[in-house]
């Protein structure tokens, strides 16, 4: 007996649509930086909430609270909520005498805000400075007003000003009507001179009750106080590099005992100190600095010598192969990050028949997907896919696809004396702690650095100087990527395909 199919229902068909729809939103959502949560919450203030993995799963999350008044999603440290110049995290930073005057510039308010980190407010600007007018308003009392302390107060006065001009001139039609009215009996012009006296009575009652009509549509619009913006915190700016190191050595007083908050202790990468005096001998209030120093100081995995690098809470010391995306010390690769990484390169020999250095070291930033998981090149398919239909057109599993989008900081370290030829750049090592590749495995420039490419028309080591020959990249020859060309080798220049 033949057995019974179930045929393929409706619901079936509806299930593996949704579930097709779900794997394909998965693979082809494109990649986001990774970030910190901070809920805005009403007289708490902003707070780092984890369990968000993108912008709208962070808005989502702080509107769950029903003290929120935003979210702020924060993909880079400048971003924290520590990084807005209008909360103060000590009232001593506000209310202080910055201009000489030997009174206090700002006043503390007690409000917590909502965007600021808990525990810091804003600081509003006290007036202590009055400007002087051009031309004086005149007074009822006798004295004219001559300066003001802000806009607010320059409106107050020119109101009184014209609110009596404006009575007076009431009262003189007042008096004229009253006049024409005597007069009316004999000319018949009586209900005009009524129609004066009832029209100047009007607006002087109307002027008179203007301020009791402003007071009960709003009790602040007749303050006249101009809104007060929250002050900034004052910024030094300083010349150099703004170090702890840097500020001892250009003279500079710092608080040495103060740097214990770093992740290594002491006065070493990431330990915060007090600034308290310039080199001319002026106290400063409200500076820090943040020591550099990686002194036989280094972090699991490190190649080379270290250099700290902070992620605006602390600091760690760190080699270019440990910047990499999703690593454990909260530094997002960059350009600019990679770029500082980029260590010196060895000088031994300066004679003329050497290249100008020995060992060449470069870090570099780049977004090749064989930089960030092993075992994987880019195909000259896949290369053209990306640069249309981004990584996961291009076949790459979500995590790569993301961890290339976000870029990666890649090294790469050779030893002068071991290239004799331009092919010999070829299998040179670039590495991180995700993986190493040969450097003709990244043979994209426009991925990011290090490239073959870039590197065998550079020539660091300018082995085509010593070999009267030309390195030049010709993708997918039998010999070698990065070939040495001279006219007799390879014929004209014109006839080479350089690529990438």
């Amino acid at each position: 007996m033949r057995p019974v199919r179930n045929p393929m229902t409706t619901k079936h068909l509806v299930s593996g649509f949704l579930l097709s729809a779900a794997l394909i939103s998965i693979f082809a959502r494109p990649a986001l930086a990774a970030g910190t949560c901070f809920c805005n919450l009403e007289a708490i203030g902003a707070t780092e909430t984890p369990g968000a993995a993108d912008p709208a799963a962070c808005q989502a999350l702080c509107a769950q609270n029903a003290k929120s008044r935003g979210a702020m999603w924060a993909t880079d440290p400048s971003q924290y909520p520590s990084s807005l110049l209008q909360c103060f995290s000590k009232k001593e930073l506000c209310e202080t005498d910055f201009d000489g005057d030997k009174v206090n510039d700002g006043a503390y308010d007690i409000k917590q805000p909502a965007e600021c980190l808990p525990g810091w407010h804003y600081c509003y600007p006290v007036d202590t400075e009055k400007y002087s007018l051009q031309v004086s308003i005149p007074s009822a009392s006798g004295s004219a007003t001559t300066s003001v302390y802000n806009y607010g107060e320059y409106v107050g006065a020119m109101y009184k000003y014209l609110v009596g001009i404006a009575v007076t001139i009431a009262i003189v039609f007042m008096m004229v009507g009253g006049i024409r009215y005597v007069v009316g009996a004999s000319t018949g012009e009586i209900s005009k001179a009524k129609g004066m006296i009832v029209k100047a009575i009007s607006g002087l009652v109307l002027l008179l009750f203007a301020y009791v009509i402003l007071y009960t549509v709003n009790p602040e619009l007749v303050k006249l106080q101009v809104p007060k913006l929250p002050m900034l915190r004052r910024v030094d700016l300083l010349t150099g590099d703004d170090t702890c190191e840097s500020l001892v050595k250009q003279g500079y007083v710092v608080d040495s005992a103060s740097a214990s908050d770093g992740k290594y202790g002491g006065q070493f990468c990431g330990s915060i100190a007090a600034v308290t005096m310039k080199p001319d001998g002026t106290t400063v209030t409200g500076t820090t600095c943040m020591y550099s120093s990686c002194d036989n100081i280094s972090e699991d995995g490190a190649k080379g010598t270290p250099q700290c690098v902070s992620d605006g809470k602390t600091g760690s010391c760190l080699t270019c192969n440990q910047v990499v995306p999703r690593n454990d010390y909260n530094v997002a690769p960059s350009a600019g990050i990679c770029s500082a990484l980029d260590p010196t390169d060895t000088f031994v020999n300066l004679v003329e028949a050497n290249p100008p250095f020995d060992q060449y070291h470069f870090c570099g930033y780049t977004h090749s997907p064989s930089m960030v998981t092993s075992g994987l090149g880019v195909t000259a398919a896949a290369a053209a896919t990306i640069a249309t239909g981004g990584y996961a057109a291009a076949g790459y599993v979500p995590l790569v696809a993301a961890d290339a989008t976000t870029g990666t900081c890649a090294a790469l370290d050779i030893n002068c004396q071991e290239i004799a030829t331009c092919e010999a750049y070829d299998n040179k090592q670039v590495y991180n702690t995700k993986t190493d590749q040969e450097l003709d495995d990244l043979n994209y420039a426009w991925l990011g650095t290090p490239n073959l490419p870039t590197v065998c028309k550079d020539d660091p080591c300018q082995v085509g100087k010593k070999t009267g020959t030309t390195c030049t990249f010709v993708e997918g020859t039998a010999k070698s990527d990065c070939i040495s060309y001279s006219g007799d080798y390879w014929g004209n220049p014109e006839d080479i395909n350089v690529g990438n």
